[in-house]
């Protein structure tokens, strides 16, 4: 009974890689697993900011601020916002 009982939790992580991934980050039952693990991305990023000293908090800035200024070219390049706000 107990081996029956096992092997019923652990089939959908037998046939495919992704649920083993989603049961492991204990994200099975979310429609949009990113998001979940972006939650947990943003909450620890703020932990090392209010950590840190003043010289890498301002690292922390200047890199944040890079990554935005790469995202808006990368989205202005592609011309997608003008498809969106025509």
């Amino acid at each position: 009974m107990r081996n029956r009982k096992l092997n019923a939790q652990l089939a959908p992580a037998m046939y495919s890689l992704a649920a083993t991934n989603s049961q492991l980050l204990g994200l099975v039952g979310t429609r949009h697993p990113m998001f979940a693990v972006a939650k947990v991305g943003i909450a620890a990023a703020g932990v090392a900011f209010l950590t840190a000293d003043e010289d890498t908090r301002k690292q922390i800035l200047d890199q944040a601020t890079g990554l935005l200024e790469q995202g808006a070219a990368a989205l202005s390049s592609s011309g997608l916002l003008d498809k969106v706000f025509k």
